[in-house]
């Protein structure tokens, strides 16, 4: 170090070496205090990598706990894929979850709280009454959220705003899926509806014949019973006289089992395509199907359950001790839409993503997945199932014709189809299953094994 000679008022008249002084510990620390300022400043200028926030809420608490834990192991599983490939982006993707407790109040809280985290994605809320009610909350911030059960119709029918989807079927859309049923396997036959003049079903008959009367203003006979009756000589009668092949009966159980139970054993009863109601009525199936005089279908909702790629999934849940719902097999077909949407965009803004779902379909363990303007995945919301020793059996999935879905038929084979109404359907050993009527067929997935 040079140090200047000089006098005591520092008129510098010279210069000598002198040998350098430790330097104090105050100075030390303002220099080295700068140039930490300096490498912090540099550093903030540069690019960052951070992680990537995904919300789940779902009940973690209360009688729906079971549910709600497997639907974030099952969102962990698929984040903990992605970021063993290298995040996105070279980002980690994280989880932050919040317990909603299958209720209203307690999800517009978790929804809030979640909103304040800024995720780039919330999936969840299994329940119908929460999912709606956290919708607003999401929608008014822009936030991005995949409903993963609900299937009441206003979450998308009214839906709060563009960043809210849903990953499951739509109740409304039993008749729709009932009229393009009766028109593709029942085509030409002497239809029938009876129903029991209650609300419900007077909501599905209606349905029915909008849906149907679209394609063909045949008016159909239509009968009302008395619900809770046990005399129903004069439906029988007139079911007879008509010489009906196929009744579609919206009702509820009971009242089916005694109208059928008339018959004649002399008669060859219609064949009987049962609303929803009757999915779980296993005494009242197995009474109409006794004797196997005629076939007897039902209704019911199309879930994450029946989607054959998800099994091995599902089979991983049942080992980690969690039970399979249908939410938790679409929370991880979430996370992986919206990883697919990114990836393809090369976007993580919530416009972006959301345009991408509406754009080609996204792989998933559901498969191939897209969403419609409205914002409902473009699955099946209803199956036909038939009962057979002693169990109802997948015969047929209504696949609305723009839409793209897996389905447990593993197998199809070609044949003619109205345009309305796709349908998939069983088939064992390379022969279409023994039903009556033949059922016709169609799988989204058709044409990859065809290539194969």
């Amino acid at each position: 170090m040079i140090a200047p000679c000089g006098d005591k008022n520092n008129n510098h008249r010279g210069w000598r070496k002198r040998r350098p002084r430790a330097l104090s510990s105050d100075v030390t620390l303002r220099r080295f205090g700068r140039i930490g300022l300096a490498s912090v400043l540099i550093l903030a200028a540069m690019p960052s990598r951070a992680d990537i926030p995904v919300a789940v809420t779902a009940p973690f608490s209360g009688r729906h706990a079971a549910e709600g834990k497997a639907l974030l192991q099952s969102v962990e599983w698929a984040i903990d894929a992605i970021n063993a490939r290298g995040g996105l982006g070279g980002e980690r993707v994280v989880t932050r979850s919040e317990d909603d407790g299958c209720d209203e109040r307690r999800a517009e809280n978790a929804a809030a709280k979640l909103v304040q985290l800024k995720p780039v994605l919330v999936i969840g809320h299994p329940c119908g009454g929460p999912a709606q009610a956290a919708a607003r909350i999401y929608a008014e911030s822009g936030i991005l959220f995949i409903a993963t059960a609900p299937r009441h119709p206003d979450l998308t029918r009214r839906r709060a705003g563009p960043t809210i989807f849903r990953l499951a079927g739509r109740d409304d859309r039993q008749s729709a899926s009932t009229a393009a049923y009766l028109a593709a396997a029942y085509a030409g036959k002497r239809l029938a509806i009876v129903h029991d003049r209650t609300r419900y079903a007077r909501l599905l008959v209606d349905g029915l014949k909008r849906a149907r009367g679209a394609t063909d203003p045949t008016p159909i006979p239509e009968f009302g019973i008395v619900a809770s009756s046990k005399d129903y000589a004069a439906t029988v009668g007139a079911l007879r006289g008509l010489r009906a092949e196929v009744v579609y009966f919206a009702g509820f159980p009971s009242e089916a089992a005694a109208l059928w139970s008339q018959f004649r054993a002399s008669d060859t009863p219609p064949d009987l395509i049962g609303s929803d109601a009757l999915a779980n009525a296993d005494t009242e199936l197995r009474a109409l199907s006794a004797g196997a005089r005629f076939v007897t279908r039902v209704l019911r909702p199309f879930t994450a359950t029946d989607a054959v790629s998800a099994k091995p999934l599902s089979e991983r849940l049942t080992a980690a001790g969690h039970q399979p719902f249908a939410s938790a097999l679409a929370a991880h077909a979430a996370l992986e839409i919206w990883a697919g949407a990114v990836t393809r965009g090369g976007n993580q803004e919530v416009e972006a993503v959301a345009r991408q779902f509406v754009d080609e379909p996204l792989q998933s363990v559901l498969g191939a997945i897209a969403f419609d303007p409205d914002g409902d995945a473009r699955i099946p919301s209803f199956e036909i199932a038939s009962f057979d020793d002693g169990q109802l059996t997948t015969q047929a999935i209504v696949l609305p014709s723009d839409r793209h879905a897996a389905s447990k038929v593993e197998t199809v084979m070609p044949a003619p189809i109205t345009p309305m109404a796709p349908i998939a359907t069983t088939v064992q050993r390379g022969v279409q299953s023994p039903v009556s009527p033949p059922l016709p067929v169609r799988h989204p997935l058709r044409r990859k094994w065809l290539r194969n």
